[in-house]
């Protein structure tokens, strides 16, 4: 998905995707410096989207911030962990607490990287 993006559309362009399902064009417009706009009727998919696309932007600032990724990724599951927890308490003295732990996002991280 990263070649088609990157091929058809330029740093900075907003993708759009009307039938998002689980978010594979919204990771990819991330790790590719895009804008993305994700249409998506069903819920559960929604959520899904969301939370992949979330996690794509906490890896995306961890990159930019220059961190050193190596090995099976425990430092990078640390760091993902800390940020996914400040943002959620943040997001939590706005809008009250949320259905998802952090540490179901890690969860989900290490079974789309594989480990």
């Amino acid at each position: 998905m990263n070649f088609l993006i990157s091929s058809y559309s330029n740093a900075g362009d907003t993708i759009l995707d009307n039938c998002m399902g689980s978010g594979t064009t919204g990771v990819a417009c991330i790790q590719t410096d895009r804008n993305f706009i994700g249409i998506e009727k069903e819920e559960e998919y929604f959520e899904l989207a969301k939370r992949r696309i979330e996690i794509a932007i906490i890896i995306r600032k961890l990159q930019n911030n220059n961190f050193l990724i190596f090995g099976k990724g425990e430092k990078m599951r640390e760091l993902i962990f800390k940020e996914i927890s400040e943002e959620r308490e943040k997001q939590d003295l706005k809008f009250g607490p949320q259905k998802h732990h952090p540490v179901e996002w890690c969860m989900i991280l290490g079974e789309e990287v594989g480990e």
